[in-house]
């Protein structure tokens, strides 16, 4: 779980997130950490996270959460 060049886009932004402080545990913090992760360029995100995961990289699209309603509870 250590060797973050093998995480896919989830985990990473999760471990993001982490490092800097998100309670992932708090849907209000984790949107806050997404929409900020959002407004990033793409550079910008390449300097924060493994460049495998930007393979398919010539289009920025954003990351949703999911808010409300969901399965996951």
């Amino acid at each position: 779980m250590g060797d973050r060049s093998k995480f896919g886009m989830a985990k990473s932004l999760f471990s993001l997130g982490t490092d800097a402080g998100v309670d992932m545990s708090d849907p209000d913090q984790v949107s806050a950490h997404i929409e900020r992760y959002n407004d990033l360029t793409i550079d910008e995100r390449k300097d924060l996270l493994s460049d495998h995961l930007f393979a398919n990289a010539g289009r920025q699209r954003p990351i949703g959460v999911c808010t409300g309603h969901h399965a996951y509870r």
